[in-house]
């Protein structure tokens, strides 16, 4: 795969959809003060994970897989920790969950009867210990963030004032 630099292809993504707002795909961090090189950005650690995992699948199972998964789960049910679960599903799989299902199509797409296969998860703590430093960097670079109200009366500013009513509510 030939790599573009991440400045070509974003200038090249304008070209396509001009009406779009370039966005960046991952965050170089580089400290003039500091020696190291600079971390790899989230897509590169995305792309590097991911493809391992998949060069991983046994010839036998490969040309068996009709689907593959990119399931996306929170660590911990916090929405600011997303994981990115890779697997995939087999005709043999699909045969096999059938008797179990509703109907074939459910057998065949419902995750739930799936072979629940974890190639790799990008972003969690245990077994992709570099992922969560990445995901954050990338997310602070597209100028997210996430707050908790730290008193009630800051609440409003937070979580806006919809929100805010449902609180006020809530307590009387």
């Amino acid at each position: 795969m030939h790599r573009v630099p991440l400045e070509r292809r974003h200038s090249r993504r304008c070209a396509r959809d001009s009406h779009r707002v370039p966005r960046p795909v991952g965050l170089m961090i580089h400290h003039p003060d500091r020696q190291d090189p600079p971390t790899t950005t989230f897509n590169d650690h995305l792309q590097h994970l991911v493809g391992g995992a998949l060069a991983s699948i046994s010839a036998a199972d490969a040309g068996d897989i009709y689907a593959v998964s990119f399931l996306i789960h929170n660590e911990d049910d916090d929405p600011r920790q997303p994981t990115l679960t890779v697997g995939y599903n087999t005709e043999t799989q699909a045969r096999r969950s059938i008797r179990d299902a509703s109907e074939q199509a459910e057998a065949r797409w419902n995750y739930a009867f799936w072979l629940q296969n974890e190639l790799t998860v990008v972003g969690d703590l245990t077994s992709d210990p570099a992922g969560p430093t990445a995901r954050q960097n990338w997310i602070s670079d597209l100028g997210l963030r996430y707050g908790e109200p730290t008193d009630h009366a800051s609440e409003d500013s937070v979580a806006g004032p919809l929100a805010a009513q449902k609180t006020v509510t809530s307590r009387q």
